[in-house]
């Protein structure tokens, strides 16, 4: 049953109950989906992308960049690495460019729109129409560049 080619391209879990305020107890779990794959020798084959409502890269404090892999629940998406490849390979072979891309985005609201704003815009919360008319007008600025 875990034949690779028989594998689907991308599985996303949404586990709600996942310690969704414990980011650091929701990153244990992930790496022991990561080492489980490894038992079942999908390494190189599967890997595993996570996003949950605490997500704080490692050192990164309290930084906007965090909201890149913030999601409303903890989210567990499995991936696989050859899709992966082929979808990097579109971007000229810079995973980075996305994740770059989302930050300049974040910044730029920030920036604009002010933190509090921005949070409740990446947390997908309610904001006046004043403030969705600047996103639209940021997000069509950023497709230009």
């Amino acid at each position: 049953w875990l034949e690779p080619s028989r594998l689907p391209n991308c599985v996303c879990l949404c586990v709600l109950d996942l310690f969704p305020q414990n980011f650091l107890a929701f990153l244990e779990i992930t790496q022991m989906v990561e080492g489980l794959l490894d038992d079942w020798e999908l390494e190189g084959v599967l890997q595993v992308a996570h996003f949950h409502p605490k997500f704080e890269f490692d050192g990164s404090g309290d930084s906007i960049d965090n909201y890149t892999n913030r999601a409303p629940y903890p989210i567990l998406h499995i991936l696989r690495e050859e899709e992966v490849s082929v979808a990097v390979q579109s971007i000229s072979g810079d995973a980075s460019k996305v994740w770059k891309r989302n930050v300049r985005l974040l910044e730029t609201l920030e920036e604009q729109i002010g933190r509090s704003a921005t949070e409740q815009v990446a947390q997908g919360e309610f904001v006046d129409q004043d403030i969705q008319n600047q996103v639209q007008e940021i997000l069509k600025d950023l497709k230009k560049t």
